[in-house]
């Protein structure tokens, strides 16, 4: 789809503030991005791949999705260890020491 159709789609009446601005987000990021040579060779290392790698110009598209969801994935795990923190420190369950 068009980045344009993508971005005018409608989300869900009562989906929170915050989850249409991540979904906005992620919409603008996969229209934007593109895999560097680094990511690829950071993304076989993780799957613990060893075979000839392809350039950044050389994937398919389902290899540039796969590792655009993987970069996805990773900052979701970053924003919930954030939430995390937040929501203890708010509930005082969590004390910051030195």
């Amino acid at each position: 789809m068009s980045v344009e159709k993508t971005r005018s789609a409608e989300l869900h009446d009562g989906t929170p503030v915050w989850a249409s601005r991540l979904v906005r987000e992620w919409i603008a990021d996969a229209y934007e991005w593109h895999a560097s040579n680094e990511q690829i060779r950071q993304w076989a290392a993780e799957l613990g791949s060893v075979d000839p790698l392809p350039s950044a110009e050389q994937l398919s598209v389902h290899e540039a999705i796969a590792i655009w969801m993987r970069r996805i994935g990773r900052q979701c795990g970053e924003r919930t260890a954030h939430a995390d923190v937040s929501a203890n420190l708010l509930r005082n369950e969590l004390s910051l020491t030195r």
